[in-house]
């Protein structure tokens, strides 16, 4: 068997296969065999016609076809082994070419691993920006603290006016056009003005609202509303208001410090202070790790095929189904919610994927290059430290992820890992000098 190769673009490589007389004439002695157990030639019982007979019936181009059901594979494994090609996709025939006691041609495109030119990654500088911590960010994230902790009071004054921040428990029922809105009534209601909770300009009206008032106000709803019955009209609705309720947060001091289960309030502030000084060194790593990733895959050049864009597509639209499921939503639901199709979204997807091939592509690049990989012991710790976070789960999430199939996947996660991190360190020495 002899096979030629030709490099197009994108990736795509095409082969010109000879496929030997005897092996093409053997396949096809087996195709009319086979067939013949299948159709009914007029004079032979089913399975009994002889292949000449079998051909006439049927035509040359039927057993062609049938022939290549068996032959295909095996052609085409030699091919990629003669020709040393790593295919990522499928095969495609494009053409064939069969004459009476000649070499079948057989000519057949697929995408292959694309090679990969990487600049000159070692030359890269960043360094990390750490944001400074100040007095200010510790109090800001004490008040976020403050929030889970605060208690929603009832204001006794009945003279007080309603404000943004206020809530207000209310009945309402909305009209459009007279008729009452499905749905869109309700009693003992907690509305908190400024949350934008509904439409605009219902909670607007409200403030300045007093206990035991009665107010009727004017809304619109806007045209994109979810739902379309609804979209654009103009709505009254019926407000009652039955009690005004204000936020009332804890003192930031000892007391509080003691509600979080901390020895006084300095050592609150100051754990809250290193806290945030961890976080954002964090943080600038993240983004370290980032930008120099971006930076390492701008440098380099990769002309990557349809077929992975289109592979990673379909993993990042499984991935959105699974976290979907997960909310109790589902894939379909979500279309229908944001009316969009299947294809919409994968449409969607088609940057972010044909970003990651790519990044992908050049990391694992850099890794073969540098010689890095995941040993065996790294990967076993990190499914150990996956598992565990499952409590009682543990052994069984654990066996599923020594699978050769996940295991693969915590290889290449560790391996990529390492790559980032040996790039980001020789980027911030870089810097340095």
């Amino acid at each position: 068997m002899k096979t030629t190769i030709e490099k197009i673009e994108n990736s795509r490589a095409h082969l010109e296969i000879e496929v030997p007389v005897e092996m093409l004439e053997d396949a096809m002695s087996k195709a009319a065999k086979k067939v013949a157990k299948k159709v009914n030639v007029p004079g032979f019982r089913k399975g009994k016609a002889p292949r000449a007979v079998v051909e006439r019936h049927v035509g040359k181009a039927a057993l062609v076809d049938e022939a290549l059901q068996d032959l295909f594979p095996v052609v085409y494994e030699k091919a990629i082994e003669e020709t040393g090609i790593k295919p990522v996709g499928q095969p495609e025939v494009k053409d064939l070419k069969v004459d009476e006691d000649q070499p079948m041609i057989l000519m057949i495109e697929v995408d292959v691993l694309p090679e990969v030119k990487l600049g000159d990654y070692k030359s890269i500088a960043a360094a990390k920006e750490i944001k400074a911590i100040t007095d200010e960010d510790v109090v800001a994230e004490l008040d976020k603290m403050r929030e889970r902790y605060a208690e929603v009071k009832s204001i006794e004054d009945e003279n007080i006016e309603a404000l943004e921040g206020h809530f207000l428990l209310v009945d309402f029922d909305g009209y459009v056009d007279g008729e009452a809105i499905q749905g869109g009534s309700g009693e003992g209601y907690t509305l908190e003005l400024g949350s934008h909770t509904f439409i605009p300009g219902f909670e607007e009206q409200l403030v300045g609202s007093r206990v035991g008032e009665e107010r009727e106000i004017a809304v619109t709803f806007p045209q994109e509303y979810h739902e379309p019955s609804l979209a654009g009209k103009e709505a009254i609705f019926k407000i009652k208001v039955h009690e005004i309720k204000e936020k009332v947060m804890p003192e930031l001091n000892d007391e509080f410090a003691t509600m979080v289960e901390k020895e006084s309030f300095e050592v609150l502030k100051e754990e809250t202070r290193a806290h945030l000084i961890e976080h954002a060194e964090k943080e600038a790593r993240a983004q370290l790790y980032n930008q120099v990733v971006e930076l390492v895959v701008e440098q380099a050049e990769v002309d990557v095929p349809e077929s992975m864009i289109k592979q990673r597509q379909e993993a990042l639209l499984q991935d959105l189904d699974q976290n979907l499921r997960q909310q109790g939503m589902g894939l379909d639901m979500y279309l229908q919610a944001i009316g969009k199709e299947r294809d919409d979204v994968l449409a969607d997807f088609a940057p972010r994927a044909e970003k990651e091939v790519k990044t992908d592509l050049v990391l694992e690049t850099i890794a073969k290059q540098e010689e890095i990989s995941a040993t065996d012991e790294e990967v076993s710790a990190e499914i150990d430290q996956i598992a565990a976070s499952y409590g009682e789960s543990a052994e069984m999430i654990k066996e599923y992820l020594s699978s050769p199939e996940y295991k693969g996947r915590i290889q290449d996660s560790i391996m990529f890992r390492k790559v980032v991190e040996m790039l980001a360190t020789q980027a911030e020495s870089n810097a340095a000098n």
